[in-house]
């Protein structure tokens, strides 16, 4: 394990008390969920504020839309 930590940085902030034991929490179902729909769209991952200014930023606002073509508005006559 000290041969782990000797290799990773300590990132540019420091970290919060109870950092490691927050890490190292098991995820509920709902995050478990939220995790496996970001992967495999792609999307970032966090708060829905934070999530939008990522993608935003990083030209991933495309995986924040809907899957599939967008529905015909038949109210105004298109498609019928």
């Amino acid at each position: 394990m000290a041969e782990a930590q000797a290799i990773l940085s300590n990132g540019p902030l420091p970290r919060p008390d109870g950092w490691v034991a927050s890490v190292n929490e098991a995820q509920t179902v709902v995050e478990e969920e939220a995790l496996r729909r970001c992967v495999r769209r792609g999307q970032p991952f966090g708060d829905g504020g934070w999530v939008e200014g990522a993608a935003r930023v990083l030209g991933l606002e495309s995986t924040l839309r809907p899957l599939g073509r967008p529905r015909k508005n038949r109210a105004q006559g298109i498609g019928s």
